[in-house]
């Protein structure tokens, strides 16, 4: 499907925004009084209701008598939420691209998202099928080990979540710091782990200027620019090594 046939397709009919979806939703449960309320429940008005507490778009009301076991309860689902939000918002949005074929530049201004955010959500959630998402690990360390294989991948992934391993930690276990190089001069050239990393966040933007996006096109070429000067100096030391 074209572009200007989604756009016409969406003006014709809209994306439902979360309002219109949590308030039909809320319509279609019947009356609160007869419902028992255990999971995250969608109200009309954009709010959710669990249990005993409402969490709305700007916080959350406790009751006054709210007890240290329900605080605790409440803990642990918004612990779930945020571990679970990245992987939900990068499935959603893939879907769409996937199956409609809709530019994720058209959801991000439905829904207020950043393009770029909705990239790399999708991205890592496309690269990683649920059987080897790793519960023990955050998004983040997903997104770290994206470049390799899918067994190191798995591998890797389960022995941070074993040694509780800071994004810092496992990135020095994949990936040690390599000592500095010197030229006859005592110029030292760091081949440094965050020059790797500069240059796989260049082939992801290289991969969306690709598909027309007019502002990864410009960091593409910023990266391009940067990176000839640094191989331009490696060069140089290397040669005066002959």
């Amino acid at each position: 499907m074209k572009r200007d046939r989604l756009e016409q397709a969406l003006t014709e009919q809209p994306i439902p925004n979360a309002d219109a979806i949590y308030s039909g939703m809320a319509r279609s449960s019947g009356p609160p009084a007869r419902r028992k309320v255990e999971g995250l429940v969608p109200k009309g008005d954009g709010s959710f209701e669990y249990k005993r507490f409402i969490i709305t778009p700007v916080g959350i009301e406790f009751p006054s008598d709210t007890t240290n076991d329900e605080w605790l309860d409440v803990g642990h689902v918004l612990k779930q939420l945020d571990t679970a939000i990245q992987w939900v918002i990068g499935d959603w949005a893939d879907y769409a691209s996937r199956i409609w074929e809709i530019p994720y530049d058209l959801i991000a201004n439905e829904y207020g998202y950043e393009v770029e955010t909705l990239y790399t959500y999708a991205g890592v959630a496309r690269a990683f099928p649920t059987s080897i998402r790793n519960r023990g690990v955050t998004f983040a360390h997903h997104r770290l080990v994206i470049s390799l294989t899918e067994e190191e991948r798995v591998n890797w992934l389960a022995s941070a979540a074993q040694h509780h391993w800071t994004l810092s930690q496992m990135r020095e276990a994949i990936w040690p710091k390599p000592p500095a190089l010197s030229n006859r001069n005592g110029t030292q050239l760091l081949f440094s782990r965050e020059k790797k990393r500069e240059i796989g966040k260049f082939f992801t933007i290289g991969i969306k200027a690709g598909q027309g996006d007019k502002k990864a096109r410009k960091k593409a070429l910023g990266y391009i620019a940067e990176h000839r000067r640094w191989l331009d100096q490696v060069e140089q030391m290397l040669n005066e090594e002959e």
